[in-house]
């Protein structure tokens, strides 16, 4: 990847800072020199949506592991909802890895 000057970019849609691609994948070969665009590139979820996902709620004496059923795509550090697969209940979780999910409780 190359960064150029803002200034230099007359396509519209451009991408002018690095962080905008972070998280992202190209969708096709891109050649070099293409000023990328968001047509260009997609989302790379850590964990997607329909995915079982390892729930742990910790603290500093205890740990209890599950597992869930994400219900929405995300990135580390989002929020999602989940479906614990014993009980069937939906909780709001934090995005903490692959695939590995922290409850919101009220602990």
């Amino acid at each position: 990847m190359v960064l150029i000057d803002r200034s230099e970019v007359k396509f519209h849609g451009a991408f002018t800072e690095r962080e905008e691609v972070i998280g992202r994948k190209a969708k096709v070969s891109l050649a070099s020199g293409t000023v990328v665009k968001a047509r260009h590139l997609e989302t790379v979820f850590l964990i997607n949506k329909e995915d079982t996902v390892l729930v742990v709620a910790q603290n500093s004496k205890l740990s209890i592991t599950t597992s869930a059923i994400a219900l929405e795509n995300g990135q580390l550090g989002d929020m999602i909802s989940i479906e614990n697969l014993n009980s069937k209940k939906v909780l709001k979780a934090i995005i903490t890895g692959r695939k590995k999910v922290s409850p919101i409780t009220n602990m």
